[in-house]
């Protein structure tokens, strides 16, 4: 996918991690180099999302989040091994109910948000989850961990080193 920058196109970058590690590595080169959002959100959007997402799945979703039950019990739970397995599609939006999970919301201080997501990934770390997914369903820890490491691949895509832009404008 392109996204455009002061009038230039630039592609989302590939990033696959296989441990909450690599997560933090890269959050890591993220603070110490010079770096862009290129979709519609700011870093300090995206890194206040992907902590709340980790948090909810620590502590629970608001009501708002839950999908409906052919979506819970039946839809999601099919297509869980692709979720979980492959990359996350762009373009997934919340349902409007569930406006403090809506990254866009409002702004986040960038460093305050990626300190709150690495928290988050710790505290993850330590306790795991086994709470219900609010639209796949029935999830044990392991399987939230490969669905935080798809949902961080998708959001951190859109993070490029500014380096990258000075190379290919």
């Amino acid at each position: 996918m392109n996204s455009s920058v002061n009038g230039h196109r630039y592609t989302r970058r590939e990033v696959k991690f296989q441990s909450f590690e690599d997560v933090l590595a890269a959050l890591e080169v993220i603070r110490s180099q010079s770096h862009i959002a290129i979709g519609k959100l700011t870093k300090g959007q995206i890194f206040k999302h992907l902590a709340d997402s980790v948090r909810g799945s620590l502590e629970g979703f608001p009501k708002g989040l839950t999908g409906p039950w052919i979506i819970r019990k039946i839809i999601g739970p099919l297509l869980k091994k692709r979720i979980l397995h492959q990359k996350m599609r762009t373009g997934i939006k919340l349902p409007k109910k569930a406006v403090d999970y809506h990254p866009d919301r409002e702004e986040f201080d960038e460093e305050e948000a990626i300190l709150e997501y690495k928290e988050m990934i710790k505290k993850y770390q330590k306790l795991g989850s086994v709470l219900n997914h609010p639209y796949i369903g029935n999830m044990g820890s392991e399987e939230w961990t490969l669905l935080h490491l798809r949902h961080a691949e998708l959001h951190l895509s859109f993070v490029i080193p500014t380096a990258d832009l000075e190379s290919i404008s």
